[in-house]
């Protein structure tokens, strides 16, 4: 067999590696006069495994891959097939797409279109050769369990009754998981990018006796990179999701949206106690919500009663959706200070959690009501409120007893019932996990826990970007997987890794981080090490090894940047333009690696013009930063000619791959490049 590349649907056969040696760079300084010269030494490495010590490994997954080969038969012989795929006559989107998708990527590895046919008028038959997709007549004949409680909305089987090979969830997205899962054990096909996906082209595949239950331990991924989040075709391979998809909203806005439901534009002047004390106006209300309505009972009830009804309405629209989003603004500051918010927050453990769980308890309470009513049965899909436990609301109101070490709510009115906490904290050291940098993330670890006490289900709102500079390369590397172990051991039923959401495409390692989150989001075990490896190999192609050397040198350099102050609270907003945390001659040496890299994929430009421009592309996102970091802290130290050539060639290679900004706010490349003055 061999392996093949993909890109955009254009097969390309995949190139060996090619070696690499390090040079002095250009216009360097005398010794002394290059900051942290010596940080690292070119080629080392960090001695910083990439997996989390295996005490942490979580034990609570469900990966089942049960699968042999049964001997003399086949599903592919000769380049034939005699099966075919059948799908439902009602299909879903996912159901539909499931089919397109194997169909597509069957054909690539085999060149056998694989016909279709709608499960009309048929039944189970174990002499009868389908891949059966989705929720099909099929199915219900040959009695394949789907526990739903097991496989929720995105848990997959691929099971083999008689010849049939049946590819199913217990929801749609399990369905269309189904799908990739079957084509990564037929074929070792793999996606990394939107520009790279691989997998084995064949002439012979054996049929195999399928037993798998696949179940991600996140219910739900959702897409943290803005580059995926908007490339649907990438972003349902990578098995993530919008949470708006799922999500009732009042204005499409699902992360601090408490105000779009209740703007004080529209309600302060007749109600002002519904508004926080802090900055309040009869114009715009407050900053946030009084959850306690100022201590005025008869305006809480006004106030609950009018918010049920607004949300009435929108799930009349959307009554598929899982969740109904109601948080408190961006904040970092307390809610409110009134009075009853105050006494409220003393009693319970300080923080004012418990006023938003209380107030969000009875509203859905009424909502309950009304699911139970007649009008409102045919509306229920046991939707559930979500809210952040966000600065000012990440404590929940828990006791905590140190002899056994559990938490227990303080008391039954602060269990989440029917409401979902989006646990966050910007106030986190992400450059390692949550169990590591205990003055720092202790407490947030200690909160992620204690909600588990209160609540069956919560969504992990995490951080992996620098969100000050984009260019410069953030290292989340060394923590996430091990977080997200801690994470799925408490109650985290979907992740949300937000990463530069709103940047078209992302330099410093952002496509790598994406496509492990895509792993370590299905199964929080996985090998980061090893699929490292294999990105840099598919993704980077015969200049893998020049890539990697760079990446292998970052992670070493990560290590020294957090011994020199790169760390702490709210670390993914550090000042990381510090010549300190950036060896100008180490910076130099990566370009070396850069040119390399291009000269390695060089012969393709001929051969192959999809491969180079794909190399091309990927590679020249990289080179991105260390040029960036470059021109920013060492200009002075070059001729006007080379940081004028510089300069261009970070503009060139932002606009071939579609970087459009600096920083996650005012970061338009445009005020970079009027800075620079080109």
């Amino acid at each position: 067999m061999k392996k093949f590349l993909i890109w955009i649907l254009a097969v390309v056969l995949c190139f060996g590696m090619v070696g690499c040696k390090k040079g002095n760079g250009t216009d360097t300084p005398p010794d002394g006069d290059d900051p942290g010269n010596s940080v690292v030494t070119p080629g080392g490495t960090t001695d910083k495994p990439f997996a989390p010590d295996e005490s942490t490994r979580y034990e609570g997954g469900t990966h089942i891959r049960n699968m042999t080969v049964r001997e003399g038969e086949y599903l592919v012989r000769d380049g034939k097939t005699e099966y075919k795929i059948v799908y439902p006559e009602a299909a879903t989107d996912n159901e539909n797409l499931a089919v397109s998708e194997l169909q597509t990527y069957f054909e690539a590895a085999t060149g056998i279109v694989l016909s279709t046919v709608p499960d009309t008028g048929l039944t189970y038959a174990a002499d009868a050769k389908y891949i059966s997709v989705g929720a099909t007549t099929v199915l219900d004949g040959a009695e394949i369990e789907l526990d739903e409680t097991l496989l929720k909305q995105t848990g997959v089987r691929v099971v083999t009754k008689g010849n049939t090979i049946f590819l199913a969830g217990a929801h749609d997205y399990g369905t269309l998981y189904a799908a990739y899962e079957f084509l990564s054990y037929a074929f070792d096909w793999e996606v990394f990018a939107d520009n790279v996906i691989t997998y084995n082209a064949v002439t012979d595949v054996p049929l195999m006796q399928y037993d798998v239950t696949e179940v991600p331990d996140f219910e739900f991924n959702v897409a943290g990179h803005l580059s995926v989040r908007n490339n649907v075709d990438l972003r349902n391979r990578f098995r993530m999701i919008q949470l708006q998809d799922q999500t009732v909203t009042k204005n499409d806005n699902i992360y601090h949206d408490s105000l779009d439901w209740l703007p004080g534009a529209t309600y302060a002047k007749a109600h002002p106690d519904w508004y926080s004390t802090r900055g309040y106006s009869s114009a715009i209300g407050g900053g946030n919500l009084c959850y306690n309505a100022r201590g005025n009972a008869a305006e809480l009830e006004e106030m609950k009663n009018t918010l049920v009804e607004l949300m009435k309405e929108r799930i009349k629209a959307f009554p598929n959706k899982k969740y109904i989003s109601f948080s408190i603004t961006d904040t970092r500051t307390t809610i409110c200070d009134c009075k009853a918010c105050t006494d409220m927050a003393k009693a319970y453990g300080g923080t004012q959690s418990a006023a938003v769980v209380k107030f969000l308890n009875d509203v859905r309470a009424r909502l309950q009501v009304w699911f139970d009513s007649a009008d409102g049965k045919q509306y229920y899909n046991g939707q559930k409120i979500l809210f952040l436990a966000y600065h000012a609301t990440n404590a929940p109101p828990v006791n905590y007893d140190e002899a056994t070490k559990q938490y227990t709510p303080i008391d039954e009115s602060v269990v989440c019932k029917d409401i979902v906490p989006w646990f966050a904290e910007t106030d986190g050291d992400y450059t390692c996990s949550l169990l590591e940098n205990e003055s720092v993330n202790g407490v947030i670890a200690r909160n992620m826990e204690g909600w588990g006490a209160l609540a069956d289900e919560i969504l992990f709102w995490t951080y992996g970007t620098n969100f000050t500079y984009y260019l410069a390369p953030y290292n989340s590397f060394d923590g996430f997987a091990e977080t997200y172990r801690f994470a799925a051991q408490n109650q985290i039923k979907a992740l949300y890794a937000q990463h530069q959401s709103n940047n078209d495409m992302s330099t410093g390692w952002e496509r790598l981080k994406a496509y492990l989150n895509y792993k370590l989001g299905w199964d929080v075990n996985a090998d980061v090490g090893a699929l490292t490896d294999r990105f840099f190999k598919a993704y980077f192609g015969p200049a893998a090894d020049e890539m990697q050397d760079v990446f292998n040198e970052y992670r070493a350099l990560a290590q020294k940047q957090i011994e020199l102050g790169y760390a702490g609270s709210r670390s993914e907003f550090h000042n990381a333009l510090q010549a300190k945390y950036w060896p100008r001659n180490l910076l130099l040496d990566w370009t070396e690696n850069f040119d390399r890299a291009m000269a390695a994929i060089e012969p393709l430009k001929e051969t192959d013009s999809t491969l180079y421009d794909a190399y091309y592309y990927n590679i020249a996102l990289e080179r991105v930063s260390p040029y960036y970091l470059i021109v920013m802290l060492y200009e002075s130290t070059f001729s006007t000619q080379t940081v004028s050539a510089f300069k261009q060639q970070v503009k060139a290679d932002c606009e071939h791959t579609g970087i459009s900004l600096y920083a996650e706010r005012n970061g338009e490349l445009s005020r970079l490049w009027s800075s620079w003055g080109i």
